[in-house]
C-alpha cells in the first residue's frame, strides 16, 4: 500500500497546496478586503476557489484530518480520493464563508469555487513520462487535443466569477450566471456531486473550517473584529493623522477637508495610505495613513 507523502510542516501533502494554503492566505488578506470593499459602494472583491469535478470522489474524514501520522497513514487512500477531498473542501470554504462570515456581516466580497475543466496544460509533465506511456499519448493524441479546452478556455469560469457584477439584476450578464457561496461550472452556478452530500452540510463545513483554524493555529475572528476592519467613508476622512503623515510632498502641513470639499476631487486607497486628489489645484493630498 503507498503512503501519503507529508510536508515540513507535518500536513498530508496534497491537502495542504490545494486546501490548506488556500484557506490561510484567504484568512491572512480578508481584514484588507473588508478594507478595501468597504471605501467604496462601487467596489467590491472576490475570491476565486478552482476547484475541480473530481471533488465527486472527495470524503472529508476528521479522524484521519485530527490524526497523527501514522493514524493517516492508515487512513490513507491515493489517487482520486484524497486529490477529490482537497477539491471538496475548497468547495466546502468557499460556501461556508459565503453563508456565515461574508454575508452575515455584509460585506462586498464573494466567494467562489469553480471547475475549470480538463485544460490543455503542461501539468502532466508529459516530458518525463517513460517511453511507453508516450507510445500511449501519441495515439490518443488528437482525443486529449480535441477534448480537452485551451488555457483560455479553460481560464473563463474562473475569470467570469472574478469579474461579473454582484447586481442580482445583472448576474446573468455575458452568459453566464454568477452565485456567490456556490460550486460553478461552464460560467454558471452547479450542483455538487459528492457521495456523502458534505458540501452541502452545514455542520460538516463548520467542524471542516473549525478544524483549519485549529490545524493552522489561526485565532477566530469576531463580528468585532469585521467592523473594525470596515472603512466608512467618514472615518477615511476624521481618522488620526500624524503630523509627519499629513505633510505633503513640498513640506508644507496638510490640508484639512470636510465632507464638501472632498466632492471636489477623488479618495484613493493605496497599500499605505488614502489620498486624495483635488480638481481644485490639481495636486494629491495624503489624508491618513493604514494603521
Amino acid at each position: 500500500k503507498s503512503k501519503p507523502t507529508f510536508s515540513e510542516t507535518g500536513f498530508e501533502l496534497v491537502f495542504q497546496i490545494n486546501y490548506l494554503a488556500h484557506f490561510l492566505i484567504t484568512h491572512e488578506l480578508l481584514p484588507l478586503m473588508i478594507r478595501s470593499s468597504s471605501t467604496d459602494d462601487r467596489f467590491d472583491c472576490r475570491i476565486v476557489n478552482t476547484s475541480s469535478i473530481w471533488h465527486r470522489h472527495g470524503v472529508i474524514d476528521f479522524e484521519a484530518l485530527l490524526g497523527d501520522k501514522q493514524t493517516q497513514i492508515r487512513l490513507y487512500q491515493p489517487g482520486r480520493t484524497y486529490y477529490g477531498r482537497s477539491k471538496l473542501a475548497q468547495i466546502m470554504h468557499a460556501t461556508y464563508m459565503q453563508k456565515q462570515v461574508l454575508s452575515p456581516n455584509n460585506m462586498r466580497i464573494a466567494m467562489m469555487s469553480v471547475h475549470p475543466g480538463g485544460v490543455r496544460t503542461d501539468i502532466f509533465q508529459t516530458s518525463k513520462w517513460p517511453l511507453y506511456m508516450k507510445a500511449v499519448l501519441w495515439l490518443l493524441y488528437p482525443a486529449w487535443y480535441y477534448g480537452m479546452r485551451s488555457c483560455e478556455q479553460g481560464a473563463r469560469t474562473s475569470i467570469y466569477c472574478a469579474v461579473a457584477p454582484l447586481d442580482s439584476t445583472r448576474q446573468q450578464q455575458w452568459g453566464g450566471y454568477m452565485v456567490p457561496g456556490a460550486y460553478h461550472e461552464n460560467m454558471r452556478a452547479a450542483s455538487t456531486a459528492d457521495a456523502l452530500r458534505q458540501s452541502t452540510d452545514d455542520a460538516a463545513m463548520q467542524r471542516l473550517y473549525q478544524v483549519s483554524m485549529d490545524l493552522l493555529q489561526l485565532t477566530a475572528r469576531t463580528k468585532r473584529d469585521y467592523q473594525q476592519w470596515t472603512v466608512t467613508k467618514q472615518a477615511a476622512i476624521t481618522d488620526d493623522i500624524d503630523d509627519d503623515d499629513d505633510a505633503d510632498n513640498d513640506g508644507s502641513s496638510s490640508i484639512e477637508y470636510n465632507g464638501g470639499a472632498l466632492e471636489n476631487g477623488v479618495v484613493v486607497l493605496t497599500d499605505k495610505a488614502y489620498w486624495f486628489y483635488s480638481i481644485v489645484d490639481t495636486e494629491w493630498h495624503k489624508l491618513c495613513a493604514l494603521r
